[in-house]
């Protein structure tokens, strides 16, 4: 079995063969559900998520690369897999340091892309009392007006701004979809060092606030 990292120029140096073949994404695991690409002979290439019914293998076309992106083929397989490949965080009680901690105590043990760790640990998160409750006992603390998690990325969005990070720099550190010709079809550009500017940026103004 062809297994490569699913990166943008992995994907692009996958030459055809007179044959359809397949590469999959090097998870680190096993399980019953991979995601892979099928490289045509006429250098179509296509997402597939495979998955067994009994030992029998099925095969699902999730799309066309690179109209579609690796990002959302990644997510797309997620949510059709229940096999062991997305690593699963399970704790949901405690303080958000312990959370934290149980995170990292299970990527550093899986080997694993943090692509896959910041989705679990989002919906953990989101999925569980954890935030609110601290959030709550933090206003109660320093007697405060009640605030929700979804305020953090407003605030950032509006204040962000005031800082003079542009709203695509904005966008993309808050993993916000873009649907136009250049961003899907062209742009390749991870934005890495950009988006640390920004946020060192809004590490200084938060700092700023504090004090």
């Amino acid at each position: 079995m062809m297994q490569i990292n699913f990166t943008t120029k992995a994907l692009d140096n996958l030459s055809p063969k007179p044959a359809a073949y397949m590469a999959y994404h090097a998870s680190g695991e096993r399980g019953t559900g991979r995601i892979g690409v099928r490289v045509y002979p006429s250098g179509r290439k296509t997402f597939v998520y495979r998955h067994f019914v009994g030992k029998t293998a099925k095969f699902q076309t999730l799309g066309e690369y690179p109209s579609m992106s690796i990002s959302s083929a990644l997510e797309k397989f997620e949510s059709l897999s229940s096999c062991s490949d997305v690593i699963k965080v399970t704790k949901t009680s405690g303080t958000l340091a312990d959370l934290f901690e149980a995170h990292k105590t299970d990527f550093i043990a899986s080997g694993k892309s943090t692509y896959h760790h910041y989705k679990t640990l989002r919906s953990t998160i989101s999925n569980s009392e954890l935030l609110s409750g601290n959030i709550k006992r933090f206003c109660e603390k320093m007697n405060v007006d009640s605030f929700i998690s979804s305020d953090f990325r407003r605030t950032f969005k509006t204040l962000g701004g005031q800082l003079k990070v542009t709203k695509v720099i904005r966008d993309r550190i808050q993993h916000h979809a873009l649907h136009d010709v250049s961003s899907v079809h062209y742009d390749r550009y991870d934005y890495n060092e950009e988006k640390l500017e920004a946020l060192l940026k809004w590490e200084n103004k938060l700092k700023e606030i504090m004090n």
